[in-house]
């Protein structure tokens, strides 16, 4: 299952921003967690009158729009699930992983695939 994640497919995926959007999740349930904590993000982001964090903000609401979308559509129930998602790119692609993995939010301009990396380099 692990195998099957295409790093250097998900590594080549860049945005010009920092729009792609990384979740790493318990399980499908833990998105309402996320969001709160993404939500949060994006609040504190309210404080600064800069424009590319205003656009930032928007990217992270596009992206989470993107996610819940996805999550609807398919039926994902591994131990743990990532996530990666780019509005802009019209990207979105989650997988199962066969263990848990920490929770966690990434917001870049590529996906955050070290853990899967990690993983990948343990149970090889």
């Amino acid at each position: 299952m692990l195998q099957d994640i295409k790093l250097r497919t998900l590594t080549e995926k860049t945005s010009p921003d920092r729009c792609f959007l990384t979740l790493y999740m318990d399980s499908v349930k833990s998105l309402d967690s996320l969001e709160k904590q993404a939500l949060r993000m994006a609040r504190s982001m309210d404080t600064v009158d800069d424009e590319s964090i205003q656009d930032e903000r928007n990217h992270l609401e596009q992206n989470l729009e993107l996610v819940r979308k996805y999550l609807q559509a398919n039926n994902l129930q591994g131990r743990s699930i990532c996530i990666f998602a780019c509005w802009l790119l019209d990207f979105v692609q989650g997988y199962e992983l066969p263990v848990k993995v920490p929770e966690m939010i990434h917001i870049d301009s590529s996906p955050y695939v070290r853990p899967i990396a990690e993983l990948q380099e343990e149970y090889e």
